[in-house]
C-alpha cells in the first residue's frame, strides 16, 4: 500500500503539470493572438483616420474649386449680359443709322425729282 502510493503521487503530479503546461501554453498562444489583434487594430485605426484626414482635405478642396468656379460663373455671366446690352445698343444705333439714311436718301431722291 505504502509502494503504491508513491506512484500515484508521481502520476498525479505529472498530470497536474502535464495540465499546467498546457494552460501556460494557451497563455502564451492567447497573448500572441491578442498581441496580432492589437496591433491589427492599431494599423485599421491608422488607416481610417488617415482615410479620414484624405477626404477631409479632398472635400476643403472640392469646395475652394466649388466657389472658384461659382464665381468665374457670375463673372461670366455679367459679362455675357453686358455684351447682349452693348449689342442691344449697337442694334438699336444701326436701325437709327439705318433710318437716317433711308430718310436722307428719301430726300435726296425728292430733291433730284424736283
Amino acid at each position: 500500500m505504502i509502494k503504491e502510493r508513491p506512484g500515484e503521487l508521481r502520476r498525479e503530479m505529472k498530470r497536474i503539470r502535464d495540465s499546467r503546461n498546457k494552460h501556460k501554453e494557451q497563455n502564451r498562444e492567447q497573448a500572441l493572438k491578442n498581441r496580432r489583434l492589437q496591433d491589427r487594430n492599431q494599423e485599421i485605426t491608422f488607416s481610417r483616420d488617415s482615410w479620414k484626414n484624405a477626404c477631409q482635405q479632398s472635400r476643403e478642396e472640392m469646395e475652394a474649386l466649388k466657389k472658384e468656379l461659382l464665381e468665374k460663373l457670375r463673372t461670366a455671366e455679367k459679362e455675357a449680359q453686358q455684351e447682349r446690352q452693348k449689342a442691344e445698343e449697337a442694334k438699336k444705333l444701326a436701325e437709327q443709322l439705318q433710318c437716317e439714311m433711308e430718310i436722307a436718301l428719301q430726300k435726296k431722291i425728292e430733291s433730284s425729282n424736283v
